[in-house]
């Protein structure tokens, strides 16, 4: 569980800038990030298990909203893991589906109904959007 409370939230919440933003929908894009933070890290920590350490590090930017999942990037990629580039694509379809699952699991744990964890999630991603 996480504090809504303590001073890290306060610090956080003023150091936002001020995009014609509502206090709430600041509070709203601060606790997204939060969510997707401990998200990443739970997914960081799963992807470098045993002998598959840094692949996290080299796989991380094709999870972002309408990242390529081709060209020089991509075989760079793939040549510093040792990979095929499908296999890349593979590690990164699954790594995509994962990271939702866990960014799910992470909403879930703050709901009180399972059956709110969708709406959730799209607001959520909603006031990460509008924060941009």
């Amino acid at each position: 569980h996480v504090s809504l409370e303590g001073a890290e939230v306060e610090t956080r919440y003023q150091m936002e800038p001020d995009a014609g933003l509502t206090a709430e929908r600041l509070f709203d894009k601060g606790w997204a990030e939060v969510l997707l933070g401990r998200a990443l890290g739970r997914l960081e920590t799963e992807c470098d298990a045993g002998t598959k350490t840094g692949r996290f590090a080299v796989l991380k930017t094709f999870l972002l909203p309408g990242a390529v999942v081709t060209g020089e990037r991509m075989r760079t990629s793939a040549e510093s893991l040792g990979l095929t580039e499908s296999a890349v694509k593979s590690h990164i379809h699954r790594l995509r589906e994962r990271f939702r699952a866990i960014f799910r699991e992470e909403v879930a744990e703050t709901m009180a109904e399972e059956s709110e964890v969708e709406d959730e999630m799209r607001h959520l991603v909603m006031a990460l959007a509008a924060g941009t």
